[in-house]
């Protein structure tokens, strides 16, 4: 993402994304990388609409969704933590990490945890030379 995104359109289509079917869709995106300059305005898009969302599951009474803190999700959280990744948020519905490291492990991995990555990049040169490594 850079500058001229709408946060408020990317973090609602990233958030049902990535958080729909319980992270599971072959689609959902594993990991956003984001221009150092407008990481601010994306994450606190991002914890608006996952709030949101949240309290939409929880007012609709699906059990299944309530009970989100499985096994794999706790290893998946504690993986991307132990790569320097800070828990942005963790709602009813998922989990926002603020990943530092750029582990080829962790940007390459298809993640089936709701779980989405933020990784932030300086330029769009480095964002092409994180995903060609």
């Amino acid at each position: 993402m850079d500058r001229s995104a709408d946060f408020n359109e990317a973090a609602k289509n990233l958030i049902n994304a990535r958080f729909g079917f319980r992270g599971k869709s072959p689609y959902a995106p594993d990991v956003v990388l984001v221009n150092e300059f407008v990481k601010k305005d994306l994450l606190q898009a991002l914890v608006n609409h996952s709030i949101t969302a949240g309290s939409q599951v929880l007012q609709n009474g699906d059990a299944e969704k309530k009970t989100l803190r499985d096994s794999g999700l706790k290893a998946l959280i504690s993986e991307l933590q132990n790569a320097d990744g800070k828990l942005v948020t963790e709602e009813s519905n998922g989990a926002i990490v603020d990943v530092k490291k750029r582990s080829a492990s962790l940007l390459t991995k298809k993640i089936n945890e709701p779980v989405l990555q933020i990784h932030t990049m300086k330029s769009l040169d480095d964002a092409i030379d994180c995903v060609t490594k």
